[in-house]
């Protein structure tokens, strides 16, 4: 063999060593480094966009708050704070009054406090004319500051005389759980 092909092959040997030592020691950990960093960058980008979404769930969140509590203000303006058994049976006692009816009988039953609810059942019987007891029944609830559900209805007709009974629930609306009424 030719000293230049000895030469050729020994260099070339040499420079398949340094390549070999470069990718082994330099490229491939750097490489390794690379492919880290990504899967590390991959991860990164997945928590940016949870933070993101979770950031505009809480501006959705920061609405709904908002449009809640406006709705409990209204609910506060418009319902009762407290029930007032007195109260409530002159206001009864007045309507009945007020188209032509006789109150018989009312009597209560024990209020519940359900949240920020308060619930007050109650039980009247009242006589008069078939028109005066349904127009009583239909403006209980306009003429009135409390609110009214018509649980049960039960009338009883004798010659011109109507007599109803009937049993209600009144409403008061209270923020402070401890607004029981006496």
């Amino acid at each position: 063999m030719k000293p230049k092909k000895i030469y050729f092959i020994v260099f070339s040997l040499i420079m398949i060593g340094v390549t070999a030592v470069f990718v082994h020691y330099l490229y491939l950990p750097k490489w390794q480094e690379t492919v880290h960093n990504q899967a590390g960058l991959k991860q990164k980008e997945a928590m940016l966009e949870k933070a993101r979404e979770q950031s505009d769930n809480f501006g959705q969140l920061k609405e709904d708050t908002m449009a809640l509590s406006t709705k409990a203000a209204n609910l506060e303006k418009n319902f009762p704070q407290a029930l007032d058994k007195q109260e409530i049976a002159l206001l009864l006692y007045h309507q009945t009054r007020k188209y032509g009816l006789s109150l018989k009988e009312l009597s209560f039953d024990s209020p519940k406090n359900e949240g920020s609810v308060l619930t007050l059942v109650l039980n009247l019987r009242c006589e008069g004319t078939e028109n005066g007891i349904l127009t009583f029944l239909e403006k209980l609830n306009s003429d009135s500051a409390y609110k009214f559900t018509i649980d049960s209805t039960i009338m009883g007709f004798a010659e011109n005389i109507v007599t109803v009974k009937v049993k209600m629930t009144a409403y008061a609306f209270t923020p402070q759980a401890d607004r029981l009424p006496d």
